[in-house]
């Protein structure tokens, strides 16, 4: 009798799982995805660097990166923060 009630309380937490990863997937295909590449022959990287730190100490965060000479952000499903991006045609 317990072993029932085990994988019931199992199955439902999986149930659970899966439908809060369902949520969090639809919630990222919701939101925009803006990438913004810097050319840094263009901009100083501890420019970007400096604002980087300015936003994060404002609680904004999001997806960065680097290489083939660009600095990138990624304003997607890994933006956090007091902001909203809004796509206008």
């Amino acid at each position: 009798m317990k072993r029932n009630l085990f994988n019931e309380i199992m199955e439902g937490f999986q149930s659970l799982t899966k439908q809060q990863k369902s949520k969090e997937m639809t919630e990222k295909k919701q939101k925009p995805k803006i990438g913004i590449s810097f050319d840094l022959s263009k901009v100083n990287i501890d420019d970007l660097f400096e604002i980087e730190r300015l936003l994060l100490k404002n609680g904004i965060s999001f997806d960065t990166g680097a290489g083939m000479g660009h600095r990138d952000w990624e304003w997607d499903w890994s933006l956090k923060g007091p902001v909203k991006v809004t796509v206008r045609d």
